[in-house]
């Protein structure tokens, strides 16, 4: 092949495969028409080089008989355009997850949790609970022991990464002890939770106690354990009646942060709620071994208040 027929050849390659990543970006755009044309464009030039290479290339008597056969050219010039278009999709693909990744951060921070957005009420903040009296014990600020001991040399520190002020590190020597923190009947009566929590490793556990009824008329109070993970929620082993865990995958912040937005209805409907039980109220909030936790966040919708049924809203 001549210096024309390579350069030819180049050029029909390269416009292909720019003709099918630009197929890819219309697509993703719903601008169906001109993908459609962009892939047969693409696939027009592919076509047109597997031709060319087949015309034009021809191998020196020089090489071996094994490679000098007619079909060797056009089978290596058609392995360059699977590699070309293999690498254009897996451009395509990348950029539309790391739009997506973008997309879903962006509108998880302006946005707030998809199960309110489409409320006609805002969310109203009820009850923040603070960690900023450090480092006393949040034991001396409403928190009281649910079981085992802190130990004396237990820690309440502040997180030096913490992802907002008035956050907490919790280090007790037992890492099986568990602290709560009771809500008062306002908070009880709020919908959704808000915080960062850093679970350092497998003792760190975020729980929520909450009451239930059922059709019946029937109550009882039951906990969430919150777990990070993709498995289907299940019964604890061991606390079958009492407590069911809840893998989540909250939005991840530097220094392995995490940041958790629960609605409380929701939560119970994926696990108690296979029981028939439905969410009531609030009753506590609970966490146990090593964790940082930011300050506690508890909402309701406006027209779900006391004071906004008082008043008419």
């Amino acid at each position: 092949m001549d210096v024309g027929g390579v350069v030819s050849l180049v050029v029909t390659v390269f416009f292909g495969g720019a003709a099918f990543v630009y197929a890819g970006y219309t697509l993703e755009a719903n601008r169906r028409i001109i993908a459609l044309f962009s892939y047969t464009f693409g696939t027009a030039c592919m076509v047109a080089a597997i031709i060319l290479a087949g015309l034009r290339i021809a191998w020196p008597a020089s090489i071996p008989p094994v490679f000098s056969s007619a079909k060797m050219p056009t089978i290596l010039v058609f392995s360059l355009i699977v590699v070309v278009v293999g690498l254009a999709v897996i451009t395509q693909l990348e950029v539309s997850r790391r739009r997506s990744l973008s997309g879903l951060a962006q509108d998880a921070e302006s946005s707030g949790p998809i199960s309110n957005r489409s409320s006609p009420f805002p969310d109203v903040l009820v009850k923040q609970i603070n960690f900023d009296y450090l480092p006393d014990s949040p034991l001396n600020h409403g928190w009281t022991v649910a079981y085992n001991s802190p130990g004396p040399g237990a820690k309440w520190l502040v997180p030096v990464d913490a992802s907002s002020s008035g956050s907490i590190a919790i280090e007790m020597e037992d890492l099986g002890c568990a602290i709560d923190f009771r809500v008062d009947p306002n908070a009880a009566l709020c919908d959704r939770l808000t915080c960062d929590a850093k679970l350092s490793d497998g003792t760190a556990l975020f729980f929520l106690s909450v009451q239930l009824a059922n059709r019946s008329g029937a109550q009882t109070t039951k906990f969430i354990k919150y777990v990070l993970g993709t498995d289907k929620p299940s019964p604890t082993p061991g606390y079958a009646d009492s407590e069911w865990t809840l893998p989540i995958k909250p939005l991840p912040l530097p220094g392995g942060w995490r940041r958790l937005d629960i609605t409380f209805a929701e939560s119970v409907a994926q696990t108690w709620g296979a029981f028939g039980w439905s969410f009531r109220s609030l009753v506590a909030i609970r966490l146990r071994g090593r964790i940082s936790v930011s300050p506690i966040s508890l909402f309701s919708r406006i027209a779900e208040l006391p004071e906004a049924k008082q008043s008419g809203v």
